[in-house]
Parts: C-alpha cells; sequence; structure tokens
C-alpha cells in the first residue's frame, strides 16, 4: 500500500546533500523508487514554489493537490537525476515500468537493471553496485 511505502521512506529520509543513493534489489514498478523522488520533492520545494491544482485522488474524486517543484534541490540536481535511484528485478515487464513511472515523476535516468539480486551472479555483474554501493536499500 501506498501509505506503507511512503511512512518507510519517511523513516529513511533520503537525503542528496549527503550524496546518498537509494536502492530497491526488487523494484518491481518502481513505487519505492517514485515515492522517494516524490519525497525529495516535496522536502526540497520553497513554500513560494508550491502551487495547487484539481486532480483525481485514489478513489476517483476530484479534490484540490498541492504541487511541489523541487526548486532546493538545484544544487544536487544532476545527482538525483542520473546517479541517485537504482532498481533491480528479473521481470523486465516490471523493469520497462519502473523505468516509465521514475521518468513520468521526473527523473532523468533512472539506473534500473534485469537482476535477480539473491543469486550469486549480482555481485559477478554489478561489482560495484554489490559492494557498499548504496546508502538505503528500500
Amino acid at each position: 500500500p501506498r501509505h506503507i511505502i511512503r511512512t518507510m521512506v519517511e523513516m529513511m529520509e533520503p537525503n542528496p546533500a549527503r550524496g546518498e543513493t537509494i536502492c530497491d534489489p526488487a523494484c518491481g514498478t518502481g513505487g519505492f523508487l517514485a515515492t522517494s523522488y516524490e519525497y525529495l520533492l516535496e522536502k526540497y520545494s520553497s513554500l513560494e514554489s508550491i502551487h495547487t491544482e484539481i486532480g483525481t485522488n485514489e478513489r476517483g474524486e476530484l479534490e484540490e493537490q498541492k504541487i511541489f517543484t523541487g526548486d532546493l534541490l538545484t544544487p544536487w540536481r544532476n545527482h538525483v537525476d542520473n546517479n541517485m535511484f537504482h532498481g533491480y528485478d528479473f521481470d523486465t515487464t516490471m523493469l520497462r515500468i519502473a523505468a516509465m513511472n521514475l521518468i513520468m515523476h521526473g527523473v532523468e535516468a533512472p539506473d534500473i537493471h534485469y537482476q535477480d539480486t539473491m543469486s550469486q551472479s549480482f555481485s559477478t555483474n554489478f561489482p560495484q553496485a554489490s559492494k557498499n554501493a548504496f546508502n538505503l536499500i528500500l
């Protein structure tokens, strides 16, 4: 459920200023990674940049929603767009959906790979990633 994902991300408090990287070793559709990006947009938006628009909620009802621009992410934008989010899965359809999901949320170059992270081949195929490469594992 989305509220559980959101709570977990909030507990981890991802921080691009520290150069943190986030990995989801079984990313599926990229929900944890996309929620992490949404969290950053919300946390790093100045009050002046936040605006509202009418949107549809989970029940299909119209409601006013806040739009966060992430304007305070500017110093770390390259890191956020190109180096912060990493996902692995062994379902090629899910990989395509995860990449599309992150791109639609605004991540320019999500790092999504085909890999069963529970297999021994992970450390062979991704030696850098298998040795303390990530700060947060969701």
